[in-house]
């Protein structure tokens, strides 16, 4: 089970190097959209409730609902009914 030409051998191990490190680049790629995601929800959600606190006059409690890290329902997306 040899290798007639060792540049065939050679090549074919930096083409099986170079598709691991597509895959690799490629699930950090996805990882990092999927937080980017999440934190541009969590972003829009403080300020929603920055919004709604200011507007009712109770910004205080917003805020500390903010920083304890509180958790709200996720409300639909524009143009997205709430039906599943």
């Amino acid at each position: 089970m040899g290798v007639r030409d060792t540049t065939i051998a050679l090549f074919s191990i930096v083409l099986l190097l170079l598709l691991g490190l597509a895959l690799n680049f490629s699930v950090i790629m996805s990882r990092q959209a999927a937080q980017i995601t999440r934190l541009a929800q969590e972003r829009a959600l403080e300020r929603a409730h920055r919004q709604a606190g200011e507007s009712n006059g109770s910004s205080a409690a917003s805020e500390v609902d903010a920083s304890m890290g509180a958790k709200t329902p996720d409300a639909p997306r524009r143009g997205q009914s709430s039906r599943s």
